[in-house]
């Protein structure tokens, strides 16, 4: 028999909360984990996350670029390229192609870039969404907790248009109809938008109608919605759509934008838009993102965009909203209940999570102030929003609540006479040259100017002379929260030149060499970029602005030509990128023994740097006798080096660390300009390359650092490699010369940077490339508690450590503060084969690649088995070229003894406990924790399994860290005992079936066909979207029959006329209630219940029916056989309110599931007259 371990394969769910929207199921099989390998088939249907290694990557198209150019191309140039223009921004020097050739995508990305008039190729950037009496008004929180209805009060009488760049919107919902203006599907305008379920809850948020007797209300209702579709029910918006329903809303009128929708890749199309929608005077609000991070989403993170966090209702930051300097405000996103479109149901409403929920109330309120005061400025509105919240962190703005919680009716209470002239920055010549002090910088002398921001959304100018030739470097330090720019405007006598600096998009030093193309009054002006301000005695908005001015500029020595020279090692000097376009200074040094060699650049500000590593002169032909390449040749033929380095974006410099062998001339060259040279890999690797810059000249000194060591010894001698067939070692035999082995090494980098994009995008993983048993043979001995260092000597070195815990037990490991590196954990797993042959595999544990930020983290928590043997990895970040050159250290702390519950062990299902009472608590406190129970059926029918999660109480919470408090998505597996034995049989793991509906609520659950005496297993599952992948949050696993008796089986229905109808209980005078289930029958139609009602005078009633969560209700009223009343507009588990007014008389309730589904919950039906 087989080890039922084969059988169960590893279930992965959804990362969503529903924050971008509800996620498709994909089925899918990874590589096994500890716990869950087993070889049940695949009849399970895996749940697995789409790109759960994508979340926070940005999303690129791979059929599409945008060109960015000084003359426009022609279409020769295009078919040379291999593209065709699908979209033109003349305005703006852009073009979108579309490469005709997908698997040609990397060469047309190169060719675009050769072209003399092309200043900037990147793929298209995809955006995501980022997931009365009205009846529903209580669930609506934000509604009090904000005093909106106060708020709206004081709503001034003037239209509001606000556009919706998002999904589709549904315009015959109850709470849309006629609030949406206008629809326009952006990608296919012949069409009309679909309706669908994220544009519509965003619109719902802004402006559902009030006072309709359905649901609950908008921010503001009065408001119209232009909706945007950028989606067409697709996965991501491409960048040219978002830019392009930004201008078209602009021309639409609308007053405010609504993009609850983000990626991690600035797109120089949407940036533009958006510059232009701002100088229309069109206020843009935006989703900060929902990874948790300070890292910057677009469009939110752009200048003049109102970039939105989340809070939940106790006005606590929400786990997953992003934070730091580049959002403006919070406001509540999580846990909203609003309007929605359901694709079966149509329709409906539905509580989703997210920043792209909490945008729309900052929308809303924008949309509430410009209808009293229609004529206000973007930065004005701004600063109102800005200046009337509530602040919940540190006082004034701080990184994680930014200026604090929005505050509709304190915003419109605003005095708008008090927004101060800062917020007006200075536009005209006039004004600018009145604003700014004079300073004398002298030539070739630095000069330093500090100051600090004190006022909304202030501008700090200087002003100097200078004369036509002269050369300006310029660099800006800031504080740290405070995102600072500044901006250079030259203004001659007929002459007038304007650059702006903003680099980093956040915190860091930035700079630029200005050339004055004539004589003038040079002025330089510092803001922040999101206008925020510090005017306490703390003045933490300092900032340093240096200036030097320069007759001449360093000359270029370090040249292809003429390299320097490094002669003996640790080498260090320093250089310029002085040059007029790109600038690339050359190193070179030789090796008589195997070295590992470190280069290490400094950063320069304003200047996105490069390094490479080169065999031989590039453009030299190994044979002396073939000569240099024409300059022709040299042209064509792009610069090829076997390793580069382009991480770290702006400002910040490089570091690679390769092997170096004797024989070889190396060539180090580091430049200002960044090249495609892997094609999608290099923009996975440095976002900024999106920018589409032409290269950055600098004044600035960089410095270049070189030290070396011998290789030496691997000490667990893994992977196995035969250095004789490496590009080295047969270099080294001669059987290949120099020019072979540089060849080789680019092959490498190539296969292995293509390798990454799989990863990152198709989450695959690498294939094994050791052996299961040599690893067992040759890993290091690692003692839990202990602390290790190592070195990896090689790119492709892996060191394994090996140990087995005395007890069960979970441990944090902590990595050092050092070079990052790689470090899994994975458990030795021994199985039989068809033949009854031993085998070894290794089970996935933990790893500290967090791919929500696609960054390795300094630590990981991982649980471990009484007696069983584990291994832990440590190798290369494969992201880079680069490798570890210090050692590497770790260390082990116990956290958790014991962390078993009760239950355990129940995850043989050779030995499964029994299901007492039908009911069984637990926790998935290990990785891969599968809990197993078995149930025997007491009688023949239908019976309910349901798996219920607990909450992280306050004891819980004071025990455990946070991270061992993790949410999860419950699963079931039920399996059929066939031959009544007890133990999983392999004929019997084929039926094996998942019971998965509810999974993203807090209970999950599904029927199945029971039979007296007959036994079944029940497996529960726990799936989580962060590590570690355990929790001990209990859950309640619970089987209960659905064989309840009809309470009205004997009553007969014609012309909606019920026989013996049931009868509603006397409350009081005004209020009457029914109780009862909704049951397993046998007619096509399921199961309905009718009650009978009489009305002594004509009323105005409330009819409520409260369901469990696997219940959609729909209550149905009629008047001798005919409907008068009917109620459908809220999902599962949400109660359907029905308000009417009914004349006097006898009346028929009929209430049923919409779906006729039956339930083991009751639901009650409550009738009041109002």
């Amino acid at each position: 028999m087989k080890n039922w371990k084969k059988q169960i394969t590893a279930v992965g769910l959804s990362a969503s909360l529903l924050v971008t929207g509800y996620s498709a199921v994909h089925a899918e099989v990874k590589a096994p984990s500890a716990g869950k390998t087993s070889s049940v088939p695949a009849a399970l249907e895996n749940v697995k996350k789409a790109n759960k290694k994508d979340n926070h990557k940005p999303l690129f198209s791979d059929d599409t670029l945008v060109i960015k150019y000084t003359k426009p191309l022609t279409a020769n140039d295009h078919k040379k390229a291999g593209g065709r223009v699908i979209r033109s921004y003349s305005q703006y020097n852009m073009t979108v192609v579309k490469v005709i050739n997908k698997n040609k995508f990397d060469q047309a990305m190169q060719a675009y870039q050769k072209m003399g008039k092309v200043t900037g190729v990147s793929p298209s950037v995809l955006s995501k969404t980022l997931s009365t009496p009205d009846p529903k008004v209580i669930k609506q929180y934000s509604l009090s907790l904000l005093q909106i209805e106060k708020a709206q009060k004081l709503a001034g009488k003037n239209a509001v248009k606000v556009a919706v760049i998002d999904q589709g919107v549904d315009r015959n919902h109850p709470e849309l109809k006629g609030q949406v203006v206008k629809s326009v599907n952006v990608d296919d305008p012949m069409n009309q938008a679909l309706p669908d379920f994220h544009g519509t809850h965003v619109s719902g948020i802004i402006a559902a109608k009030k006072g309709n007797g359905i649901g609950g209300y908008g921010v503001n209702p009065s408001a119209k919605i232009l909706s945007y579709d950028v989606f067409d029910r697709g996965g991501g918006a491409y960048d040219y759509s978002i830019a392009d329903a930004i201008l078209r809303a602009v021309k639409d009128g609308a007053k405010v934008i609504n993009m609850s929708l983000g990626g991690y890749a600035s797109s120089p199309l949407i940036e533009e838009a958006v510059k232009t929608a701002v100088k229309a005077n069109v206020t843009i609000v935006a989703a900060a993102g929902n990874e948790e991070t300070d890292e910057l989403s677009y469009p939110a993170a752009y200048e003049g965009v109102i970039s939105v966090g989340s809070t939940n209702a106790k006005n606590k930051l929400s786990w997953y909203s992003n934070y730091g300097p580049s959002v403006d405000i919070v406001a509540p996103g999580e846990n909203v209940y609003a309007p929605l479109y359901d694709y079966e149901k149509k329709s409906t409403f539905e509580t989703m999570s997210g920043t792209s929920m909490a945008t729309p109330v900052v929308a809303g309120t924008a949309s509430l102030i410009l209808s009293k005061y229609p004529t206000l400025k973007p930065a004005q509105v701004e600063y109102i929003l800005e200046h009337t919240t509530k602040d919940l962190g540190a006082k004034g703005f701080d990184s994680k609540y930014a200026h604090g919680l929005v505050q509709p009716l304190a915003a419109m209470k605003f005095n708008v006479k008090k927004i101060p002239a800062s917020v007006k920055r200075p536009q005209t010549e006039r004004e600018v040259l009145q604003a700014a002090s004079s300073i004398s910088p002298k030539i070739n002398m630095e000069y330093a100017k500090e100051g600090k921001i004190t006022k909304a959304s202030e501008e700090r100018w200087v002003k100097f002379e200078v004369q036509k030739g002269e050369y300006i470097q310029t660099f800006l330090t800031g504080s740290k929260n405070y995102d600072l720019k500044y901006k250079i405007h030259l203004y001659g006598t007929d002459s007038r030149t304007m650059v702006d600096v903003d680099k980093l998009k956040k915190n860091g030093t930035e700079g630029k060499l200005f050339k004055a193309p004539f004589s003038g009054t040079l002025a330089i002006g510092v803001s922040d970029v999101n206008g925020n301000y510090d005017d306490s005695k703390a003045a933490t908005s300092r900032y340093s602005l240096k200036i030097k001015r320069l007759q001449d500029l360093p000359k270029d020595k370090n040249t292809m030509e003429k390299p320097s020279n490094m002669s003996k090692f640790p080498y260090r000097a320093h250089g310029t990128f002085t040059g007029e376009n790109d600038d690339e200074d050359f190193y070179t040094f030789k090796v008589d023994k195997p070295q590992v060699v470190k280069v290490k650049t400094s950063g320069v500000p304003g200047v996105n740097s490069m390094l490479k590593v080169y065999a031989e002169d590039p453009y030299r032909d190994e044979d002396p006798e073939e000569g240099m390449l024409s300059d022709e040749e040299s042209e064509e033929q792009q610069m090829e080096p076997m390793f580069y380095q382009n991480a770290n974006g702006y400002g910040k410099g490089e570091t690679i660390v390769f092997e170096a062998v004797p024989g070889v001339n190396y060539m180090v060259s580091t430049t200002n300009q960044a090249e495609i040279m892997d094609g999608m890999f290099d923009f996975f690797m440095d976002e900024s390359m999106l920018e589409a810059d032409a290269p950055e000249p600098s004044a600035i000194p960089y410095t270049i650092a070189v030290e070396n060591k011998e290789i030496g010894p691997d000490e667990d001698g893994l992977p196995y490699t035969d250095e004789d067939e490496s590009p080295e070692g047969e270099l080294a035999a001669k059987k290949i010369n120099v020019k072979e082995y540089a060849s080789l090494k680019q092959k490498e980098r190539k296969i292995s940077h293509a390798q990454s994009v799989v990863v990152i995008m198709d989450d695959e993983e690498d294939e094994d490339m050791i052996e299961v048993q040599d690893i067992v043979d040759n890993a290091l001995p690692y003692s839990l508690g202990t602390k290790k260092t190592g070195g990896l000597q090689q790119q492709i070195d892996e060191d394994w450590f090996a140990f087995t815990p005395k007890q069960d037990s979970i441990y944090s490991f902590t990595l050092g503060t050092g070079e990052k590196y790689s470090f899994e954990v994975y458990q030795l797993i021994k199985e039989k084969d068809e033949n009854g042959d031993s085998t070894l595999e290794l089970g996935y544990v933990a790893e500290n690649m967090d791919w929500w930020t696609g960054e390795l983290k300094d630590h990981v928590i991982a649980d471990f088995k009484k007696g069983k043997k584990y291994f832990i990895r440590v190798s290369n970040d494969y992201t880079t070229d680069s490798m570890l050159y210090d050692p590497y250290q770790f260390s082990s702390k116990l956290l958790v003894a014991n962390p078993n519950d009760k239950n355990e062990p129940n995850d043989d299902l050779n030995h499964v406990k029994d299901l007492k009472n039908n009911k069984a608590t637990g926790m998935f406190s290990a990785t891969g924790d599968i809990d197993a129970f078995y149930f025997k059926a007491k009688e023949t029918g239908i019976s309910n399994v349901s798996l219920t999660k607990g909450t992280a109480t306050k004891a819980l919470k004071a025990k455990y860290p946070s991270e061992l408090l993790q949410d999860y998505y419950g699963l079931v597996l039920l399996v059929d005992d066939k031959n009544g034995n007890r133990k999983l049989d392999d004929f019997e793991a084929d039926t094996a079936r998942e019971v998965y509906k509810g999974i993203y609520g807090s209970e999950t659950r599904g029927s199945f066909q029971t039979r007296k005496g007959k036994g079944y297993f029940l497996i529960g599952m726990g799936f989580f979207d962060n590590t570690p992948e355990l929790s001990f949050i209990p859950y309640t696993l619970q089987v209960q029959s659905a064989m309840k008796k009809d309470e009205d089986a004997q009553s007969v229905i014609k012309g909606n006329k019920p026989s013996k109808p049931l009868s509603l209980k006397k409350i009081n005078s005004k209020s009457y209630s029914g109780t009862g289930y909704f049951n397993v029958v046998s007619q096509s139609g399921g199961d309905a219940d009718w009650y009978k009602w009489t009305l002594s005078k004509k009323s105005n009633v409330k009819l409520t029916l409260d369901t469990s969560l696997d219940i959609d209700g729909v209550i149905t009223v009629y008047k001798n056989g005919k409907q008068v009343a009917k109620s459908d507009y809220y999902g599962s588990g949400d109660a359907e309110v029905l308000y009417a007014t009914l004349g006097k008389g006898t009346y028929h309730i009929k209430v049923k599931d919409l779906n006729v589904n039956a339930s083991v919950h009751a639901y009650k039906l409550k009738a009041e007259i109002r």
